[in-house]
């Protein structure tokens, strides 16, 4: 679970959308006066349609991966060179649907 304050740009997000279906998307912006987020799938070519933040579920903060040889490995998505990556993914998806 997470605060929409707690919230920042690049983040893995579950929310549920205006029919209550789970989603998991990048948040791309937030607008804290409507108290709302904008979210987008990395695949997707638009955006979501904005999703009130009471609606955010919480926040992947972890990344499970199965490698063959060495068993699982953990990916922490918290830490600073990942908070980067998935700020700059943010950034260039909002500049792919602009286009």
């Amino acid at each position: 679970k997470a605060r929409s304050e707690s919230l920042r740009r690049g983040d893995l997000i579950l929310f549920r959308d205006s029919q209550g279906l789970p989603f998991l998307h990048r948040l791309i912006k937030m607008d804290k006066m409507a108290s709302t987020v904008q979210t987008k799938g990395d695949a997707l070519r638009y955006r979501d349609r904005p999703v009130n933040s009471d609606n955010v579920l919480g926040r992947v903060c972890m990344i499970e991966k199965e490698k063959a040889l060495f068993g699982l490995k953990y990916l922490n998505v918290e830490s600073i060179s990942w908070r980067t990556v998935n700020y700059i993914i943010a950034i260039y998806s909002i500049i792919k649907s602009k286009l």
